[in-house]
């Protein structure tokens, strides 16, 4: 499992400095439109992130977020949905 995740941060941390090829093979992937796969990718990068407090406060206040419009049906602890053991 560490090797794919070892494997998906380096492939994420290559798509945020070359992000014109990387969204063109999640289209292709995923079978989406290059444009629709080039906007996301622009938008929201995902490149490797180390899970800290911060980062567990702000998942925990999506998920508030969630619950209180409805689209999940009751809280979730955002600390056992995240596992820190694999921190770029």
């Amino acid at each position: 499992m560490k090797d794919f995740v070892a494997r998906n941060a380096k492939a994420r941390s290559w798509g945020q400095s070359h992000t014109e090829a990387y969204s063109k093979l999640i289209a292709k992937l995923v079978n989406i439109p290059e444009d629709v796969a080039l906007g996301k990718q622009r938008r929201e990068g995902h490149a490797p992130l180390r899970i800290d407090d911060s980062t567990l406060r702000l998942q925990q206040a999506t998920v508030d977020l969630y619950v209180a419009s409805g689209l999940i049906p009751k809280r979730l602890d955002a600390q056992q949905l995240l596992d820190t053991a694999f921190n770029p």
